[in-house]
């Protein structure tokens, strides 16, 4: 995998503040992960409360755990499912969906020959508030070699979700890397039967994180980075209805051509009529970007692109909706060896209320992807240190 990390000349300063100054307070809270713990995620249920998966490493086996997160206060860890044979990345990794208060549905990523990065899609759900997790089943109808991954989990109405993923069924079936990935989505019944398989783009990116979310009218939103026949990779977005892509993909149109993958993923965020899009580019000028773009009509359309981030920036962004419907937005900024964190709260209008540094990291893999939530309880940051060995660190987030 090729990940773009080029630092560019300077270009202009990010959007200025709207507001004046406001202090952006870091309060470290207990993490529910123990020691070598890495590859966490947030899942908020339709309560708001907040849920935490990740990965801790025993002996040989990879476990996947979650917690709840009440007040202050996280739930014992339980255990989702375990293996030896997983395959574990730092971009790559398993996600966990709470559908409602009985239904959890959860993957995670497992070895199925011997090349490098031939791995299949599992799922595993439970119907009892996650006591017990049923027994994994397959996600994806083919069975050969190739990568299987990238995994987004959309809860719908009932006890019912979609996934979307990244297939690459076709990159070995004419010859190592004469194929092309493909995107992928399939229900997934709260008894486990699985839906049909639809082929939302049959030329995608080849390792760029997906994102999926459900609208109010039931759509799925699913954004992704595509793939062109001359390699320009932009960001482009497809609206599923009732199983079927009712429309043609909008796309960033950045033009950010790139002979390799950049490992950098966009993200959907919606809360009520609100759904803004947010991602990490080149461009066609080759200048490091973190932007976003508000859709009012169900992604159909976005507005003009908000510059959040400038030159130092290297994506690995996530974002949400707060409680004000102010935009949230996390992404990766490293200058002259020293890296960090940072947030930004941006208006519907697009404008930029401020940002500042969340915590000092690293570049590396293992410093993995930083994810937000906000729940009843507040506004939460997830991350993993990396020294003296990854552990996953959870931090409440007060703007005053």
């Amino acid at each position: 995998m090729w990940y773009a990390c080029l630092l560019v000349a300077v270009a202009q300063d990010a959007s200025k503040s709207v507001a004046g100054p406001v202090t952006l307070h870091v309060d470290e809270i207990v993490s529910p992960a123990g020691a070598a713990s890495r590859c966490p995620r947030f899942t908020v249920d339709a309560t708001g409360v907040v849920h935490l998966s990740w990965l801790d490493t025993e002996d040989s086996a990879a476990v996947l755990r979650y917690a709840r997160l009440d007040g202050s206060t996280w739930s014992a860890a339980r255990e989702i499912a375990r293996g030896d044979r997983w395959f574990v990345n730092w971009a790559d990794f398993p996600s966990l969906a709470v559908i409602d208060d009985e239904h959890r549905l959860a993957h995670f990523l497992q070895k199925s020959s011997a090349g490098t990065y031939d791995y299949d899609v599992h799922v595993t759900r439970s119907g009892d508030g996650g006591a017990t997790w049923s027994t994994p089943a397959r996600l994806h109808t083919h069975t050969g070699a190739g990568e299987h991954g990238f995994v987004s989990l959309a809860p719908s109405s009932g006890s019912t979700a979609t996934a979307v993923w990244l297939d690459g069924r076709n990159t070995k079936a004419h010859g190592e890397g004469a194929g092309e990935m493909a995107l992928y989505a399939r229900s997934i019944e709260g008894d486990g039967r699985l839906g049909k398989e639809i082929v939302i783009d049959p030329r995608v990116c080849d390792c760029c994180p997906t994102s999926a979310v459900r609208l109010a009218d039931g759509a799925l939103l699913v954004a992704y980075r595509d793939r062109s026949s001359d390699e320009v990779r932009d960001i482009s977005v497809v609206r599923i209805v009732d199983g079927v892509v009712a429309e043609a993909s909008w796309s960033s149109g950045d033009g950010w051509k790139v002979a390799g993958c950049p490992v950098n993923g966009p993200v959907l965020a919606v809360r009520g009529e609100n759904v803004a899009l947010t991602w990490f580019t080149f461009g066609s000028d080759m200048r490091a970007r973190v932007s976003c773009a508000f859709s009012k009509d169900g992604g159909r359309s976005f507005g003009p692109p908000v510059r959040v981030a400038n030159t130092r920036a290297h994506g690995r962004v996530d974002a949400t909706f707060d409680e004000s419907n102010r935009l949230l937005v996390t992404w990766l900024e490293a200058d002259l060896g020293a890296a960090e964190w940072r947030v930004a709260r941006i208006d519907v209008a697009g404008r930029v209320i401020d940002e500042r540094r969340v915590v000092e990291t690293t570049t590396t893999r293992e410093s993995g992807l930083a994810r937000l939530a906000v729940g009843k309880s507040g506004v939460f940051f997830v991350w993993t240190r990396t020294e003296p060995v990854p552990r996953v660190a959870v931090s409440r987030l007060r703007w005053e």
